[in-house]
């Protein structure tokens, strides 16, 4: 959910509601005139019973979802560990064929943000580049191990596809049996 901006410099979510009682966690993503990018954080508590925790397992790597006529595949470059960079592969296609005519969503070709189930930890990230056959990746680096909820948003023919999937962060030096052996492909710029 993106706000809008008012004319004295805050933010507002207009109509937002709550899906069911219980707490939400809202992260305010913002990048001041002149200053480093910040990210702010608040509960909100909506009265009544909360309903009782939909409990889904992480993904295992790679693994593809579905939104309407689109298939997003999510692969890792190396395995997911925490404190090591990770680079997430999202390739978007259409009727087996990579969707090549990605567009900007505000301001980038995509956007992906994890949540630490447990940590609250917050983390955005901006692709490393142009798409490549449907293929966008993104840099990121998991603060600690444990099971993240990573949103990805892209805007394929214009149409805003938002897919959402768990996936496990092991501790340094825990074996990831999920994804390739790990590369050292340099550098990247962010």
């Amino acid at each position: 959910v993106h706000p809008e901006q008012q004319p004295d410099g805050t933010f507002r979510l207009a109509d937002f509601v709550a899906p069911a009682p219980g707490s939400y966690f809202f992260y305010g993503d913002h990048r001041p005139t002149g200053a480093a990018p910040q990210v702010a954080r608040a509960t909100v508590r909506v009265p009544g019973e909360p309903p009782l925790p939909l409990s889904r397992p992480p993904a295992t790597l790679p693994t593809t979802m579905t939104s309407g006529p689109f298939k997003v595949t999510l692969t890792s470059k190396a395995p997911l560990v925490a404190g090591a960079d990770a680079v997430l592969q999202y390739t978007i296609s259409e009727g087996d064929k990579p969707v090549t005519d990605l567009r900007n969503y505000l301001g980038a070709l995509g956007h992906c943000v994890g949540i630490g189930l447990t940590t609250k930890d917050y983390l955005h990230s901006h692709p490393l580049g142009a798409s490549v056959d449907g293929r966008v990746d993104f840099h990121t680096i998991f603060p600690a191990p444990g099971t993240y909820r990573v949103w990805a948003e892209f805007r394929p023919r214009g149409e805003v596809l938002l897919i959402n999937v768990d996936v496990t962060v092991a501790a340094a030096g825990a074996a990831t049996p999920d994804a390739p052996a790990a590369h050292d492909h340099g550098p990247h710029a962010h």
